[in-house]
């Protein structure tokens, strides 16, 4: 679990964080501008946005519900909402959204859900995603090919660092599942031949017996399989759908703000290209580098008058309102557990 000094850090750079996003996109609004914005906005699409951006997040804890029917556990629902929320809040706040999943499992140790089945659950959710964000990522770069072609070598940069990155952690988790031989070894030759002739490396064995408990828990994943074949589709398709729900706000968005220009597909597809280049980066919820990923993006369908505004505006709905609500489910949550101790 985060320390509490910890958590405090984080809090703190990511409001940090959001605060000089939000000055960046508004310094140049007059307080009247921003009033004419706010005025003219379709507050019944904002709250379509909102609702979607809700069911968005528990689509994850319709994987957990499939997840922990299969290994034999008895959850409620709400309870795997809480879950879905507690992840995303602390994948929001810290580093390369490390902080989510270790939350996640923390919350259900407390509910007594046996580690064994929570970091399984968790391990294949994260199998799940990674698999459903590169088929997207792979379908909206065919359907975007020339407006890839396009960006600076800026963007350039972060899609084939992103592509790069999230190949080899999807290449880690298929040789963990499916190799029970072959990939420890390569594990055990990265360490000795590499990592262990790091100097400025610390804590080598420690980290060696942390990739070792990661390797044991996708070998289970690997047996659940075998009991379960289908299982994994079924994951990967409910991420799809998650996704893809996430991706569509963005036209709904479009919508409060007038702004229709192009299909629902184009709006998808370019917000799936934002996501997959901001998913390598360390730093919290990609807090500035999504904002500026969409005016990138998006100058092709909004004007320049309006480009900040809505790049604003959705991520107020698709991020921000979801991280709001996600703390105070973990105050919630951290209140019920200090209450059951007294």
């Amino acid at each position: 679990m985060l320390s509490k000094g910890k958590k405090l850090q984080y809090i703190i750079i990511f409001l940090a964080l959001i605060s000089i996003t939000f000055y960046l996109l508004l310094k140049d609004y007059s307080p009247g501008q921003l009033y004419g914005l706010i005025s003219k906005l379709n507050y019944s699409y904002l709250i379509l946005g909102s609702i979607l951006a809700f069911i968005y997040i528990i689509c994850e804890s319709m994987a957990f519900k499939i997840i922990f029917k299969r290994l034999g556990q008895k959850t409620k629902f709400l309870q795997l909402i809480k879950y879905s929320f507690i992840g995303f809040y602390f994948s929001a706040i810290t580093p390369s959204s490390s902080g989510g999943q270790p939350m996640q499992m923390y919350f259900m140790k407390k509910d007594k859900i046996e580690i064994s089945k929570s970091s399984l659950s968790i391990v294949l959710c994260l199998m799940g995603y990674q698999i459903a964000l590169i088929i997207l990522t792979t379908i909206s770069s065919i359907l975007n090919y020339n407006l890839l072609l396009e960006q600076t070598a800026k963007v350039k940069f972060l899609f084939i660092l992103a592509l790069i990155s999230n190949l080899i952690l999807l290449g880690f988790i298929l040789g963990a599942v499916f190799s029970k031989r072959f990939f420890p070894k390569i594990i055990d030759f990265i360490f000795k031949k590499i990592i262990n002739k790091i100097k400025f490396v610390k804590k080598k064995k420690e980290k060696r017996a942390k990739v070792d408990e990661v390797i044991e828990d996708y070998h289970r994943c690997s047996n659940l399989f075998k009991n379960s074949p289908k299982l994994l589709t079924i994951i990967i398709g409910i991420y799809i759908l998650q996704l893809t729900i996430r991706f569509s706000i963005t036209y709904i968005v479009s919508l409060a703000m007038n702004l229709n220009s192009a299909s629902i597909i184009k709006f998808i597809t370019i917000q799936a290209l934002i996501l997959f280049c901001v998913s390598s980066l360390p730093i919290p919820g990609g807090v500035g580098i999504s904002e500026f990923l969409y005016i990138t993006f998006f100058s092709i369908l909004v004007s320049k008058e309006l480009i900040n505004n809505a790049a604003l505006v959705n991520q107020i709905v698709v991020y921000y309102l979801p991280v709001l609500l996600g703390a105070c489910i973990v105050i919630y949550a951290q209140w019920k557990i200090g209450k059951n101790k007294r």
